[in-house]
């Protein structure tokens, strides 16, 4: 919500401004740090946190998509944006989807095998392993985006709208 709100402009101004890879590194970073805020409040019933921590998470996804679909779009050729765009919202909404019937499903176990505690603490490691996704996310897009304006990269094919690749 709010967070998304506040950061995405920036996020796209930003990676039309050339830093696509630098500010969503940095949004998939503050997505883990609010993911790790989320799993702190569920570990230790500090339940405002959660709040902070959702805040954060938005904050950080607001900074990744607008340059990661942007990112995506160029990358596809002109006859295939459509269908790129398809499988870019079908696989983020997949992963909301997921993500959320999962961590509700876990907590759900949890809670009827052994109490409150028991959920909140599996609670707090779903959402660890997502802030390591978003660390991996992180780490991948860094190694392999390629900015246009580095010596040494150039399209395959000479295509006008395929992904850099190193020579």
């Amino acid at each position: 919500g709010a967070g998304i709100v506040i950061t995405s402009r920036r996020g796209g101004r930003l990676g039309d401004a050339g830093r696509t890879r630098h500010v969503t590194v940095a949004g998939m970073a503050v997505a883990a740090a609010g993911l790790l805020l989320c799993a702190a409040a569920a570990a230790t019933d500090a339940w405002p946190l959660l709040g902070v921590g959702l805040l954060v998470l938005g904050l950080g996804n607001g900074l990744f998509s607008s340059p990661n679909t942007a990112a995506a779009m160029a990358a596809a050729h002109r006859d295939a944006l459509a269908g790129a765009a398809a499988l870019l919202s079908t696989a983020r909404n997949a992963g909301v989807i997921l993500g959320i019937g999962g961590a509700a499903a876990v907590y759900t176990t949890m809670r009827a095998g052994g109490g409150g505690s028991r959920a909140d603490m599996a609670a707090a490691i779903v959402f660890a392993v997502a802030a390591a996704v978003c660390v991996a996310v992180a780490g991948v897009v860094g190694r392999l985006h390629r900015d246009p304006s580095v010596p040494g990269m150039r399209r395959p094919d000479g295509a006008s709208r395929a992904p850099l690749i190193a020579v």
